[in-house]
This record gives C-alpha cells, sequence and structure tokens, in this order.
C-alpha cells in the first residue's frame, strides 16, 4: 500500500499515529482555543528528516516539517 494520508480530528489522529511511519505537520506559531489538539509527539521515537520554513506570508509564522519513526 502507497502512503495513507489522515486529516483530524483528535481521535482520528490518535488512532492512526501508532501506525504511523512517516509525520507530514504543519506547525504553525500561535496560540489557539480549542478543545481537541494533535497528540504530542514523543521524540525519542521520531526523527526529523525535513523542515521548509516557507516565506513569511501574513502575521503568524509556520513550516512544513517531516518526521520518520526511529526504529
Amino acid at each position: 500500500a502507497g502512503e495513507v494520508m489522515v486529516i483530524g480530528g483528535e481521535q482520528i489522529y490518535r488512532a492512526a499515529i501508532e501506525q504511523a511511519s512517516r509525520l507530514y505537520i504543519t506547525r504553525v506559531d500561535t496560540e489557539v482555543e480549542g478543545d481537541a489538539f494533535f497528540p504530542d509527539i514523543t521524540e525519542g521515537h521520531w526523527r526529523e528528516v525535513e523542515c521548509q520554513q516557507p516565506a513569511q506570508q501574513g502575521d503568524t509564522p509556520y513550516c512544513f516539517q517531516v518526521l520518520e519513526r526511529r526504529h
């Protein structure tokens, strides 16, 4: 099978993350109010293979990050 993209909510992320070998994450540098969030990532289980910071657009910085599961 090829890659499967999982697009939340929180319960769906939690169910899928245990099966994931690679994560594509958009990190947005802001604080928001809410009751559903992406699960905390245990850094020892993942390694960053890519982090792209696109040209600044708007007032909120963000980056695209790719993590791979450590085996």
